[in-house]
């Protein structure tokens, strides 16, 4: 019976290994179509890609889709990002889908973030710095949400446990 059951969890092992390994290789393989991409387009020289790469790669492993980020990247390079800005404002960006935000929505944020910022007439550093504050807002606001809902959660399930069933307590 031990060794059935030390089988059967090896199989599992084995099988989640595999399925990490394929998930892997397929983000791998989107990155080098994503950098060979931005390098024909001459949206960032090879060696501001692999700067980048780990960011890139954190982004596409978290949900980001290729064409998604592609987009950011090409409008932030648009906007005279730095590569070193663009690295910052991705990294950031993931931060806030690891707090609970879409990566589509996260995408956004950042994209409109950059476009409020040039209407305003910036550009590279202080484009960047305005679209880590941005980031630094939502992520704020988006924490504070989260606790509204657990506190709003926890007052039901008070209410609950004292027999007081949803909506009949004190308005």
């Amino acid at each position: 019976m031990k060794k059935m059951v030390f089988s059967a969890s090896l199989a599992v092992v084995l099988v989640f290994c595999a399925t990490l390994a394929y998930a892997q290789q397929e983000t791998n393989k989107i990155m080098e179509e994503l950098n060979k991409e931005l390098e024909q387009e001459k949206v960032f020289l090879p060696r501001e890609l692999r700067d980048m790469n780990k960011s890139l790669h954190n982004a596409m492993e978290h949900g980001v889709a290729k064409e998604d980020l592609k987009a950011i990247l090409v409008d932030l390079k648009k906007k005279e990002s730095s590569a070193k800005d663009t690295k910052t404002i991705i990294d950031k960006m993931i931060d806030l889908i690891i707090g609970g935000v879409e990566p589509k929505q996260a995408g956004n944020i950042v994209s409109q973030a950059a476009h409020l910022a040039q209407a305003q007439g910036l550009k590279g550093t202080a484009l960047a710095a305005r679209v880590h504050e941005a980031i630094r807002m939502r992520k704020a606001e988006h924490e504070k949400l989260k606790r509204q809902m657990k506190k709003h959660k926890e007052k039901e399930q008070e209410q609950e446990s004292h027999g007081m069933g949803h909506g009949q307590g004190k308005k």
